[in-house]
């Protein structure tokens, strides 16, 4: 959705706080995330509720962090948010990306 697209097309690291496992499909989609940097494990949980609860615990660490940290950790995010900027669009223009969401969704 819009939710995914804006982070990629703006080029900032994202969360998911959709359908349980929507991190492992975004990578099976060639995207790749933010693991080095904080738990994603948050999206193998079954419950909306924990996996929010894991979101918003790691935000409020990033939180602490000083805005030098901050921008340390978004140089150290570049090439991702690069690739993924390149592979939304490669999909886009391939039309291979409506066809995969749809399979994805059915």
């Amino acid at each position: 959705t819009e939710k995914i697209y804006k982070p990629i097309i703006c080029g900032s690291p994202f969360f998911v706080l959709g359908n349980r496992g929507m991190i492992n499909e975004l990578q099976n989609l060639g995207f790749k995330t933010f693991n080095k940097w904080w738990d994603e494990s948050y999206d193998d949980y079954n419950s909306h509720w924990e996996r929010s609860k894991k979101v918003f615990s790691t935000l409020e660490e990033l939180n602490k962090k000083s805005k030098s940290e901050l921008n340390n950790i978004l140089n150290e995010q570049l090439y991702i948010l690069t690739h993924n900027y390149n592979r939304l669009d490669y999909l886009i223009k391939n039309d291979t990306y409506v066809k995969d969401i749809i399979d994805l969704i059915s």
